[in-house]
């Protein structure tokens, strides 16, 4: 994901002319600024992409982002320890990457980066 790579070919997921990034959601973005887990699609890549996925082949919406975006944190499984009690593993949460205590309890499963600009698109 750092490196902006297409989840489908390793190629690059950028637009050359402008330098934005293609995604596909499987729902309309809430906003223009976005924190995903998933990595970016190039264009050329976007009908494999939802040829391949179930959810996507029921709805798929394709953005474009701003050239920069940025690491928030990770999802993962994050393991809270208490005095009084059992240990407790909770699944999925995200955690930022400032949240450095909680970060040594957790097995990161995905990165989670900031999007920014986003713009819904029509690939063509």
């Amino acid at each position: 994901m750092l490196n902006a790579l297409c989840q489908v070919c390793k190629g690059t997921a950028r637009e050359l002319s402008s330098g934005r990034l293609w995604w596909v959601f499987p729902r309309p973005a809430p906003s223009a600024s976005l924190y995903v887990t998933k990595p970016a699609t190039c264009v050329g890549c976007i009908p494999k992409a939802i040829a391949s996925c179930p959810r996507l082949r029921i709805e798929a919406h394709v953005y474009t982002s701003g050239k920069e975006y940025e690491p928030y944190g990770v999802l993962g499984d994050v393991l809270t320890l208490h005095a009084d009690r059992a240990p407790r593993l909770t699944r999925n949460q995200d955690v930022p990457l400032d949240a450095f205590h909680r970060l040594e309890y957790t097995l990161a499963r995905a990165l989670t980066v900031h999007l920014r600009d986003l713009r819904r698109e029509v690939p063509s």
